[in-house]
């Protein structure tokens, strides 16, 4: 077999994985904002952040347990069976009738595609190169992004005509092509040799390296950010400013529009130029200022709303890409638990956040759950000011 083959294989296979990820990304945007108020039409909405935190503690425990199912099973044949469970949940809560159903079947759709985003890592890192790390990062973010960005305006369109549990199905239609394309394009994948670490060596492992310790930390805040701007954003834009979901859709296509202009030119710039701690510093910066401003917005404009949000992501799209490209430039495939324990304690954000945000609520208005927010996040850039750049 010729050098250049070796070159173009991973190179297709990354296109394809692209692919995957666009359609991946389509179905989870449709439900992403959505969850929060599909719930509140069936249990008490003090009580939503409680469900989310259950559903993310158990993802823990999933992204904790993959790397042996990976070891055991290989990583074709978990992610086609993780895909399947996927789609028949969407279809359930599609049809759902009953609250007790609704628990369990929320919980699982949270806990699966949390194993399937990291089973989706585990492919695109086996196919990338070290030195190209930030660009392959910055182009799968961006491809993704482009379908976070579809996503809200088909989400508006359905939710228009008050049939929110559609979303669930038409949200199935798009990871029906995720499993075909792993079925007949990954058939011969082959697994690496992966180094069967423990938990707690992973965490010593993250202690000894300050730098891979801060970019934990980093990641944890930008996942805390994302949690409490999807659950309770939504929720704040129907409830206390008055916006339907017509004009919601609007003000979160323009929002997100920062992931796709901003991530692919970040990640190249992190290879060539710049290091990513002046990039992390910045975006830091950003987030802060635009979300200390949200609770001081009382104006019904849809485009004053979208530019301020807009803000918001445009410092949440270096921070990702960043920390993103800076972790994976550190490790290697071979450290599943390392990769896993990123995943899980970006995914414990996801448990503290709505848990803390519904006992702040308890004493609280809802408009200050922001402002904490803004202040959270200007921790952010004394954490990027001691991170040592890869270059």
């Amino acid at each position: 077999m010729t050098r250049i083959h070796l070159i173009k294989k991973p190179l297709r296979m990354l296109r394809v994985l692209y692919l995957v990820g666009f359609f991946f990304s389509v179905h989870l945007a449709l439900t992403a904002y959505v969850n929060s108020t599909f719930l509140g039409q069936y249990i008490n909405p003090n009580l939503v952040g409680v469900l989310f935190a259950i559903s993310y503690l158990i993802g823990i425990i999933g992204v904790i347990l993959i790397p042996k199912i990976l070891n055991k099973v290989g990583g074709y044949k978990t992610i086609l069976f993780l895909i399947l469970i996927n789609i028949l949940t969407l279809s359930s809560l599609f049809f759902l009738k009953s609250v007790y159903l609704l628990v369990p079947l929320f919980i699982t759709y949270i806990v699966i595609n949390i194993m399937i985003s990291f089973s989706i890592d585990i492919f695109v890192e086996n196919f990338s190169e070290n030195k190209s790390t930030g660009k392959i990062r910055g182009l799968f973010l961006t491809i993704i992004n482009f379908a976070w960005v579809f996503a809200p305006l088909l989400t508006g369109f359905v939710l228009s005509n008050n049939s929110p549990s559609k979303i669930y199905l038409i949200s199935s239609f798009f990871v029906i092509p995720v499993l075909f394309i792993f079925l007949f394009r990954f058939k011969k994948f082959k697994d690496p040799k992966y180094n069967h670490l423990s938990i707690k060596k992973s965490l010593l492992i993250i202690k000894k390296n300050k730098d891979i310790k801060k970019i934990f930390q980093i990641s944890f805040l930008l996942q805390f950010f994302y949690a409490w701007m999807v659950i309770y954003m939504p929720i704040y834009l129907i409830q206390y400013i008055g916006f339907g979901w017509d004009k919601i859709g609007i003000i979160f296509t323009i929002m997100l529009l920062p992931f796709i202009l901003f991530e692919l030119p970040l990640g190249k710039l992190a290879d060539t130029r710049l290091g990513e701690k002046e990039i992390l510093i910045i975006g830091f910066i950003i987030i802060a200022i635009s979300t200390l401003i949200i609770p001081f917005l009382k104006t019904t404009n849809v485009f004053v709303w979208a530019l301020v949000l807009f803000l918001t992501r445009t410092g949440a799209s270096a921070i990702q890409v960043m920390s993103e490209t800076y972790f994976f430039k550190k490790t290697k495939i071979e450290d599943m638990e390392v990769i896993g324990l990123f995943r899980g304690l970006s995914n414990f954000a996801w448990v503290l956040a709505p848990l803390l945000a519904s006992l702040f609520l308890i004493f609280f208005n809802y408009k200050y759950l922001f402002l904490v927010l803004g202040i959270l996040m200007i921790g952010g850039i004394y954490l990027s000011s001691v991170v040592q750049d890869t270059k």
